[in-house]
């Protein structure tokens, strides 16, 4: 369980993408996916401003799609 999170007061200055959530990352130790799916919830975005190319991306896994 990922629960809340709060980004609050941030100053972007031309950045690529401002906030991305991957559930699909591997660095190391490559491992199957876990059988309960992480659960994302409760994330704030509070007084943030600037430019970016992009918002960002929320990006799901293949049993659990990101949202529409």
């Amino acid at each position: 369980m990922i629960d809340d999170i709060t980004y609050r007061d941030c100053q972007l200055h031309g950045t690529r993408e401002a906030f991305e959530f991957n559930m699909e990352w591997r660095m190391v130790n490559v491992q199957p996916p876990a059988k309960v799916p992480t659960e994302v919830r409760n994330v704030k975005l509070i007084n943030i401003t600037g430019t970016a190319n992009s918002v960002g991306m929320f990006h799901g896994t293949a049993t659990i799609p990101s949202p529409a």
